[in-house]
Formats: C-alpha cells, sequence, structure tokens
C-alpha cells in the first residue's frame, strides 16, 4: 500500500485552517497514519525540497516551509494510490491563486499564491519517502536536545493530553 506525505504549510496553519485541512483528506477516505507537528529549520527546508533547488522559485520553498510550524501527515488510503488522491485533492501547483479550481485545498484555502499555497503534496510514492525522512530527521535531532535534566520532546505518547513541549522522564 503506497503512502503520500501531505504538509499543511505554515501559512495556513497560523490562519488556524490545519483541522479543516486534515478533515478535507479524512473526508476523502485517507487515514492518517502518523502526525507530527513541527518548524522546520532553513536547512531542513532545503533538505525537503532538494529536487526543486535548481528551480528559481526554490527560495520562496524554502522560506514558506521554515518560518512557522506545520503540520506533516504521513497518509494512506485503503484502496487508491494516496499520492494521486492526494494531488487531486489539493490541485495543482500555479503560481498564480485566482487559477485553483474550488473544490481543491488551494482553491478553497487560497492563500498568498505561488510557494505560499496552503498545502504540499508527494509527486510520488518514492519522494514521500524521502521526504517523511526529512520529517523524522527533524524529530531526531529534537530528542536529542537536553537541558538542565528536561528532555525536550515533541511526540506526543511521550506528552500529556496530546501537548508538545518538555515532560520529566
Amino acid at each position: 500500500m503506497k503512502r503520500t506525505v501531505a504538509i499543511i504549510k505554515p501559512d495556513a496553519v497560523y490562519d488556524g485552517l490545519w483541522e479543516s485541512i486534515r478533515s478535507r483528506y479524512i473526508e476523502a477516505g485517507l487515514e492518517v497514519v502518523e502526525e507530527i507537528h513541527l518548524t522546520l529549520t532553513d536547512e531542513e527546508a532545503r533538505d525537503f525540497y532538494a529536487p526543486h533547488s535548481t528551480k528559481r522559485f526554490f527560495g520562496g520553498l524554502v522560506l514558506s516551509m521554515s518560518f512557522r510550524p506545520c503540520v506533516a501527515l504521513l497518509l494512506k488510503h485503503p484502496t487508491k494510490d494516496a499520492v494521486e488522491v492526494v494531488r487531486a485533492l489539493n490541485g495543482a501547483y500555479t503560481a498564480n491563486p485566482s487559477d485553483y479550481p474550488k473544490g481543491t485545498i488551494r482553491g478553497d484555502f487560497r492563500g498568498a499564491g505561488g510557494p505560499f499555497n496552503r498545502v504540499h503534496g508527494s509527486e510520488s510514492a518514492e519522494e514521500a519517502v524521502r521526504e517523511w525522512e526529512v520529517v523524522l530527521a527533524h524529530l531526531a535531532h529534537k530528542e536529542k536536545l537536553k537541558t538542565k535534566g528536561y528532555s525536550v520532546s515533541y511526540r506526543p505518547e511521550y506528552c500529556p493530553r496530546g501537548t508538545t513541549g518538555i515532560w520529566v522522564p
């Protein structure tokens, strides 16, 4: 069963739209395998968008993904190709937000346009694996942080009531 990655970008999270966008994926029959709330560093965003590093909009992609928290979703569909389902839900990428079709996430939750659209979806199952590795590497780095005997954790299973932050082992 193929899985895919969807990222609800920082501007959508900041605008309070992430739960509505997440619901659209679920309503389409996608299952959330894992959900991670994180803020990518500039370097992590560059790694995430590495396949686009030669394109003129690369800097905008990096900025759009690293300036505030985002929500990373690992998704699967029980009967369909999850990559195709997410790409259809998101709507095709375009620099002009007025070109996004209504009924798609990008069309219904319009952002500033270009790289500042509301969502990212993997282009292939192979790309989803690579992208999720970047997300997990971010978590591994955060798990290593130690401060005055407290462990800093961003893993929900270690935090009370689904919150994230500092916990004492």
